[in-house]
């Protein structure tokens, strides 16, 4: 059986916000488990200017499948210009993918 599943990693600024976005993306069930980590900095450049910036990177939990959907979504609701939008599929217990594909849409 293939257990992979999607995470989906984005960053922002705002805590408020990235609970905002973890909270929305659950009740809609495009996601099983959305992880906040704590404050890391970020290096960019942006309009030609170089920023340093605090932001959380936070984690999204989904099926392969979702994973266009997902993306509009935080598209829609992220309030960057450009959202960092990072995906890796990754093999996990059977256990845990039957769980994630239970707590996604289907």
């Amino acid at each position: 059986m293939n257990n992979k599943l999607l995470i989906v990693e984005t960053t922002i600024n705002d805590p408020v916000i990235a609970e905002e976005i973890a909270e929305k993306l659950l009740k809609i069930k495009l996601v099983a488990c959305v992880q906040i980590s704590s404050t890391i900095k970020s290096f960019y450049v942006w309009d030609s200017k170089a920023c340093v910036e605090k932001e959380l990177r936070i984690a999204c939990k989904t099926t392969v499948d979702l994973k266009d959907e997902l993306e509009e979504k935080l598209k829609q609701i992220h309030p960057y210009e450009v959202a960092e939008i990072i995906y890796s599929e990754k093999e996990c217990s059977s256990d845990y993918f039957k769980w994630v594909k239970s707590s996604c849409k289907k």
